[in-house]
């Protein structure tokens, strides 16, 4: 799913629902060098894929948004952070699970510090402290 061929997995997660439930490893899925077993919601996000995409997944696996990939313990919350992702695909995900901004990855680290040190766009920043009910935890 690594690649631009959005309007195909687009139509694959919806007309194959149970795909998105399917764990893939990956090497050097983060940084080129740490592998790590994901679903492909992970991967989406990771590939900066489109806010229609991650609807299509979500829908298909709507629990996938709470399962942590095997490397940083990463929610796609994290990922979606991490990789600067649209305003709304954060939104989305927290609507789907608010309770993702409170959970830290295996390096302790919440989804709006990763955010805030890839130095992303404000609207997003805001969008994470409105779900975590003000400011809770370390930023």
């Amino acid at each position: 799913m690594m690649n631009d061929r959005w309007d195909e997995a687009i139509n694959i997660a919806r007309a194959q629902p149970e795909m998105a439930k399917l764990w893939g490893w990956r090497q050097g899925f983060f940084e080129g060098l740490k592998d790590s077993n994901v679903l492909p919601l992970h991967e989406c996000l990771v590939a900066n894929g489109p806010l229609e995409l991650v609807r299509a997944l979500i829908t298909a696996y709507p629990k996938a948004v709470t399962q942590k990939e095997t490397s940083y313990q990463r929610l796609p919350l994290h990922c979606a952070c991490r990789k600067n992702a649209n305003p709304r695909i954060i939104e989305l995900l927290l609507e789907a699970d608010a309770d993702a901004a409170l959970v830290a990855d295996s390096l302790g680290r919440l989804a709006r510090k990763l955010h805030c040190a890839e130095m992303n766009c404000i609207v997003g920043i805001c969008i994470l402290f409105i779900y975590c009910g003000g400011i809770r935890g370390s930023i």
